[in-house]
């Protein structure tokens, strides 16, 4: 398996010039040899950077990521992330690493948590979460 760290997705979302012509380099580069696949970590450094650096909403965040990492480039590393991301479009104030617990929860796992919304979310799901 090939893995694509965070700045080769953020190239991906064209955020300038010279970024684009390397996820141009990149995709070329990789056609033939599968997909690259993105772990939960870098997804969430991701958002971290779309919204820190970029001053993204996490409206925008969670659009530019599903469209670029919905293409054929990429590949989740688990069957959770694309419902995480579809968790954080339903509650942007959700952080991403919440709405990734909030998945694998909805998904039949246990979560126990403090956190007030991630609980509200997973209990309005299925009631799996902990206090």
């Amino acid at each position: 398996m090939r893995f694509a760290d965070a700045n080769v997705i953020l190239d991906f979302c064209a955020l300038d010039p010279a970024r684009d012509e390397r996820a141009r380099r990149t995709a070329a580069a990789s056609r033939g040899q599968g997909p690259l696949v993105v772990t939960e970590a870098v997804l969430a450094e991701c958002f971290w950077v779309l919204q820190g650096s970029y001053a993204f909403t996490p409206a925008q965040s969670t659009s530019v990521l599903s469209r670029v990492l919905g293409s054929s480039d990429f590949a989740f590393e688990t069957e959770h992330q694309p419902a995480a991301l579809s968790l954080k479009r339903a509650h942007p104030a959700l952080d991403i690493t919440d709405c990734l617990l909030a998945a694998r929860a909805l998904a039949g796992d246990e979560v126990a948590t403090y956190d007030t919304l991630l609980n509200h979310v997973v209990e309005a799901g299925l009631g799996g979460a902990t206090e």
